[in-house]
């Protein structure tokens, strides 16, 4: 008896642990672009999927630079640079150098 509330116990804390230890902060995410004026074209759940898509490049080894330049065209830096930090601080912040 004793065994099977331990088990319960355990099973609770490991449902209730996972979904923080993999939450990102969307709402964080979409908040840095509306501060940083990256017009918010399309709806929310389109702005998560391109933050998303960043976090995909960076995770596959491309670097910051690099994905503003390729995936951002003409606008570049200007529109592509705060989305992939936004991405970055919000999304998939695993992928920050160490203080980063």
């Amino acid at each position: 008896m004793k065994r099977a509330i331990a088990i319960a116990a355990l099973a609770v804390a490991s449902v209730v642990q996972v979904p923080t230890a993999h939450a990102d902060d969307e709402q964080g995410y979409l908040d840095e672009l509306a501060q940083s004026g990256v017009p918010m074209g399309g709806s929310p759940g389109s702005q998560l999927r391109g933050g998303r898509e960043v976090c995909d490049d960076l995770h596959h080894g491309m670097s910051p630079d690099q994905i503003i330049n390729t995936q951002f065209g003409v606008v570049g830096g200007v529109m592509g640079a705060p989305i992939v930090h936004a991405a970055q601080h919000h999304l998939c912040p695993d992928t920050l150098p160490p203080g980063g």
